[in-house]
């Protein structure tokens, strides 16, 4: 990951209360790919933390609206 994709996901404004703020609301994001961009922001930062290489993607799966069978495909 270089660390200007890094730094841009990690900026998103993606914290629950984030909702309700004035810049949040400029970016004008569907509540649907709020849950998406939020989880692929935490699994960024469970990477980044355990300095691992892999990780769990099944909450990041699940906020596609994917089930067992999409998973993949």
């Amino acid at each position: 990951m270089t660390p200007q994709l890094r730094e841009f996901v990690f900026n998103l404004p993606l914290k629950d209360e984030g909702l309700n703020d004035p810049d949040f609301k400029k970016w004008d994001i569907p509540k649907k790919k709020f849950e998406i961009l939020r989880k692929i922001q935490d699994l960024f930062a469970q990477l980044q933390e355990n300095d691992i290489r892999q990780t769990n993607t099944q909450e990041l799966t699940k906020s596609f609206g994917w089930g067992q069978n999409n998973e993949g495909q």
